[in-house]
């Protein structure tokens, strides 16, 4: 005995503590938080104020939390390797701050970055909770947030809490880990995590408060924003709902667009109004995936700015198929060797691009010029892998009502014109995709416009981009059949197609004909008015969803048939 005593005494010098195992039940207030908030409270409020239910009942046994002035509070529990597989609670507001105008408040209950429970807490009931915890988790937060009234501030009392081993855990993603955990590499100035500020909680559209999120708005107008990095932590799927915040919708506040970037990709763009309900989203984040960056775009209103809300944003592993994409890259990233005066990326300064419908954009490049003349930028691509440009191109609406004279775009690679395009406030936004050979070294945006008497058009190139893309096999020339009709249309037959290509008619100078509707079947018919009554050459091309337009097919035809 002496000696078990002796080696026992040995193993606390040198530091081996007594293994800790969790009883099968334990009170929340037997533990000691690992965090919390300053206005946290055990068992009473202070030595003459007890806590209470809804009712008045008096509470014996919990923890209060509450924020004088409103917005956070919150305590977090340490149970790393505890086993506990549920958590049951009653939750209750003081009924001691109920009557008159204490403002509102919403709990969250959170698994480490895992939502659990959230709820907008009632004045005239108590809420039994049981709450099944995912396996290894490490730390039990509960979260409060409130807006203060004309009296002050609610306070929430969470009864009788107790973590048990019995039961079984919830299922859940063993890898979910919340933005705010793995924190902001780079942000614009108003960016916030959590709630706006010290005293102001988060709002959803509908004024429900919202327990843990991401804020961004941008004084004044233009872009917000903030970048995540996720490189080679494997996650494939990107979680949030986005809101705007309630308390800047009621009046003249503009307008706000919302883009979610995986590195230059766009994966997701919402305008968001007044009435736009809150958005639940569920992302694939492409294969080898650095940088996850939430964007908003906005137009400052009469009364100032509306204030975004991504609620709860997490990223996961799961077993979704992970998203493989081209190579895709910004032209803002490549970035201008040269460009004109009036070149803009991604904002005019304070306020932010849109396109002819007055959606705003969220990321790009716009030109323009003072007076009429050219405006440009030029990309050096060489050696990069290219071998497309992809972009939204547009007039700016703010720059349509009256005279803004003419405005055209053009584009070169290595000096030879690739694409053409007069742009007016009729022809909407052109989808250009524009393949150029893969060893081209210079690309040039080039704009021509005409002054009018009220100035120049902005043109607006959404979502710019290089990126490399699969090129639609050749046409075969015995898949082309060209009838020379005398007395009627022309016709082109092009046969062994798949469901969803279309092809393009040139004549033999490269002039674009025709362009067939997508095929339904396995064969398609275009018709072109008149071909020539002699005999001559066209060329046909193919394109196929995802892909490339093939390179050109001659075909020739005879004279026209008598």
């Amino acid at each position: 005995m002496f000696i078990l005593l002796t080696f026992s005494i040995f193993l606390g010098l040198i530091g081996f503590s007594k293994p800790v195992f969790a009883n099968s039940e334990i009170l929340l207030t037997d533990l000691e938080p690992s965090s919390k908030s300053y206005y946290f409270e055990e068992n009473k409020w202070s030595s003459t104020s007890n806590f209470a239910d809804v009712f008045g009942n008096i509470v014996g046994d919990g923890i209060g939390l509450y924020n004088n002035g409103g917005a956070a509070s919150h305590a977090t529990y340490n149970i790393d390797g505890m086993g506990y597989k549920s958590f049951q609670a009653t939750l209750t507001l003081d009924s001691k701050w109920l009557t008159g105008d204490f403002g509102k408040m919403a709990i969250g209950i959170y698994a480490d970055d895992i939502l659990l429970y959230e709820k907008q807490m009632p004045k005239d009931k108590v809420l039994p909770i049981n709450l099944k915890l995912p396996e290894n988790t490490k730390e039990l937060q509960f979260v409060g947030k409130q807006i203060q009234g004309a009296k002050g501030e609610q306070r929430l009392v969470i009864a009788n809490g107790k973590l048990s081993t019995s039961g079984n855990f919830l299922k859940a993603s063993k890898s979910t880990t919340s933005l705010m955990t793995i924190g902001s590499q780079e942000d614009s100035y108003y960016f916030s995590s959590g709630n706006w500020s010290s005293t102001q909680a988060y709002q959803d559209i509908k004024g429900n408060i919202i327990p843990y999120g991401i804020g961004l708005y941008s004084q004044g107008g233009g872009r917000g924003y903030a970048s995540f990095n996720i490189d080679q932590l494997g996650f494939n799927i990107l979680e949030t709902k986005i809101t705007l915040d309630s308390k800047w919708t009621v009046g003249d506040f503009g307008k706000t667009a919302v883009g979610i970037y995986a590195d230059d990709i766009l994966i997701y763009e919402k305008q968001l109004t007044a009435k736009t309900a809150v958005q639940t989203v569920k992302l694939s984040i492409p294969k080898g995936t650095k940088n996850i960056k939430l964007v908003t775009q906005q137009i400052q209103g009469a009364r100032g700015e509306q204030g975004v809300v991504f609620i709860d944003p997490v990223v996961k592993k799961t077993k979704d198929p992970i998203k493989k994409v081209n190579k895709t890259v910004s032209v803002n990233t490549v970035g201008a060797i040269d460009s004109s005066y009036y070149f803009y990326k991604n904002t005019y300064s304070s306020n932010s691009f849109q396109d002819v419908k007055g959606n705003i954009v969220t990321s790009g490049i716009a030109l323009s010029t003072s007076g009429g003349g050219e405006g440009y930028a030029v990309y050096d691509i060489q050696n990069m892998g290219f071998n497309a440009f992809k972009a939204k191109v547009s007039l700016d609406a703010k720059y349509i009502q009256g005279n803004f004279g003419k405005s055209s775009i053009y584009i070169y690679g290595d000096n030879k014109l690739i694409y053409s395009k007069a742009l007016t406030k009729s022809n909407g936004v052109a989808n250009v995709t524009i393949r150029f050979p893969s060893k081209t070294k210079i690309l040039k945006i080039l704009v021509k416009q005409q002054s009018g008497a009220n100035g120049t058009h902005n043109v607006t190139l959404a979502n710019a981009v290089f990126t490399k893309m699969n090129v639609t096999t050749k046409l075969k020339a015995s898949q082309v059949k060209v009838l020379n009709h005398a007395k009627q249309p022309d016709e082109i037959k092009v046969t062994a197609l798949k469901k969803g290509d279309y092809v393009k008619v040139y004549n033999s100078t490269g002039v674009l004909l025709a362009t067939s509707k997508k095929v339904t079947k396995n064969s398609i018919t275009v018709n072109v008015k008149q071909l020539g009554k002699k005999k001559g050459n066209i060329y046909v091309t193919k394109i196929s969803t995802g892909s490339l337009e093939s390179d050109k097919q001659k075909v020739s035809y005879k004279a026209e048939s008598k």
